[in-house]
């Protein structure tokens, strides 16, 4: 009886270790960003919607959609009508302090920071909507954040320049969505 009750107590431990074992490499860092115990952000490239997920023992265990900058300023039409496109921004787990670079990996700061600088630019509501939809448009269209980013440095030098004339800044001063159109000043100087 002792060979069997030695040999339970083995199968018992290995068992243990082998359910246990990868929830602690998790916790410590020793399985970064697996399905074991993570969380991961995403952004919806229509809505600007931001998706957060929790998975634990490669279960969702939770998930909930949160608004962005960019999806408070636009209209329900806006929205009619689109299948949500999520692309992945970042996964976090216990113990490990950064993500892996997906393509869309700055996409909440650029949200953000767009927030930021419709504030100081004086944005109008209407100028807020156009820029933000253009932001996701330029994301769907160049399938990373990058894709953005000549546009809101423009978005930031319009609005500082309107802001120390002391003037709002409205849909009529946002660059061209098409530099081709642009008139001949617009395309020497496209930050007006």
């Amino acid at each position: 009886m002792t060979q069997e009750r030695k040999r339970t107590g083995w199968i018992v431990g290995i068992l243990v270790l082998l359910v246990a074992g990868p929830f602690l490499a998790s916790l410590a860092g020793l399985l970064p960003w697996s399905p074991i115990n993570c969380w991961t952000y995403e952004v919806d490239l229509h809505t600007g919607h931001i998706r957060y997920t929790r998975y634990f023992a490669f279960l969702k265990v939770a998930q909930r959609v949160e608004e962005s900058a960019v999806s408070r300023v636009l209209e329900p039409q806006d929205r009619q009508g689109s299948i949500a496109d999520w692309r992945l921004v970042h996964t976090l787990s216990p113990n490990v302090h950064n993500s892996p670079h997906y393509s869309f990996h700055g996409a909440m700061s650029q949200m953000r920071t767009l927030e930021i600088g419709w504030r100081l630019g004086n944005f109008t509501p209407a100028a807020r909507r156009a820029s933000a939809k253009r932001v996701l448009q330029l994301w769907r269209e160049g399938d990373e954040d990058d894709a953005a980013k000549s546009y809101q440095l423009a978005l930031w030098e319009i609005g500082d320049r309107n802001s120390e004339a002391g003037r709002v800044t409205d849909v009529t001063d946002l660059p061209p969505e098409d530099p081709a159109t642009a008139l001949p000043e617009e395309k020497a100087n496209p930050a007006r």
